[in-house]
């Protein structure tokens, strides 16, 4: 009769009954086993002995230096397992079991998107149209400003601040329009007048009838004589070339000048040049670089209202 068992590592053996208790070492594992005792076999019917054969046997040594050993062999360990791919491998059971689980989270992710694309969207098209619905700036509106004595007159920009004083017992005439940003200064000179006088007998000696350069016009002349007591008030002064032009006052001359005042702030302005009879007078209006294409409208403006106030 054979005895029929099997090592830890699952090799199969067929022994003789005669080697019950023998120790041997196995072919696949090397390791040192022991035969175990034969077992009664229980009957097997004819087509049960078809179906099952007999594990075919290995070869194997038996340790011969060593007694019998009659204890029961140990059962071999449980096998390892996985703890992370056996939880993976049960989520993905029970999804294939769910499925409508995976539908679900899906549709969630695709409705958090539509929303956040749809929303970005709908947000676009009501700045849009807030913008195209937004009123245009109403035009700045202006009063009628003149000096004490009446030496001159001005648009000032309605809602700016206004002074002035001036005009009598030898004190020159000036006006100040300002709203805290930009500045319109007008400021008579009692010596222009005479410096104008003179600029104006050096024109055409010989009393040749020619045409002379606006520059050389005795208001180009007076423009550039006070070009430095006006940039002496500046760092960084820098104008580009005047040129003439004919106001209710009559005819002046004006600059567009950049510089740089206080604590270096940039400023770009007008410088303007206007003589009379009794004064000669300076108009600067001024305001802080960045604010340029707002300001110069209504300095444009300023500028070219200016008359006698007569």
């Amino acid at each position: 009769m054979s005895i029929k068992f099997r090592c830890t590592c699952g090799k199969a053996y067929k022994v003789s009954e005669a080697n019950a208790g023998r120790k041997m070492v196995c072919k696949g594992c090397k390791k040192t086993l022991r035969v175990p005792e034969a077992a009664p076999v229980p009957a097997v019917t004819k087509s049960a002995s078809r179906k099952t054969a007999a594990p075919k046997s290995e070869e194997f040594e038996f340790d011969d230096d060593s007694a019998r050993d009659t204890r029961p062999v140990a059962a071999a360990p449980p096998p390892l397992v996985n703890v992370k791919r056996k939880r993976r491998r049960s989520e993905e059971s029970d999804q294939r079991r769910d499925p409508s689980k995976s539908r679900k989270t899906l549709i969630l992710v695709a409705l958090v998107l539509f929303g956040l694309i749809g929303g970005g969207g709908v947000g676009y098209v009501v700045m849009s149209a807030a913008t195209a619905t937004k009123a245009p700036p109403e035009p700045q509106k202006y009063v009628q400003y003149k000096s004490q004595e009446g030496h001159f007159s001005a648009d000032a920009p309605d809602g700016w601040k206004t002074d002035g004083a001036g005009g009598t017992g030898g004190v020159p005439p000036w006006a100040r329009f300002e709203d805290g940003t930009a500045t319109i200064s007008i400021k008579g000179n009692p010596a222009g007048s005479v410096v104008s006088d003179m600029f104006g007998a050096s024109q055409n000696p010989g009393g040749l009838d020619e045409e002379i350069p606006e520059e050389l016009t005795p208001i180009g002349k007076m423009h550039e004589f006070q070009k430095e007591r006006i940039a002496v008030d500046y760092s960084d002064y820098e104008e580009q070339p005047g040129k003439n032009v004919k106001i209710p006052w009559g005819e002046v001359r004006i600059s567009e000048f950049t510089a740089s005042e206080g604590f270096g702030s940039s400023i770009r302005g007008y410088r303007m040049t206007m003589t009379s009879v009794q004064w000669q007078i300076n108009v600067v209006a001024k305001c802080p670089k960045r604010k340029w294409e707002e300001y110069q409208p209504i300095f444009d403006h300023v500028l070219h209202s200016i008359d006698n106030g007569y």
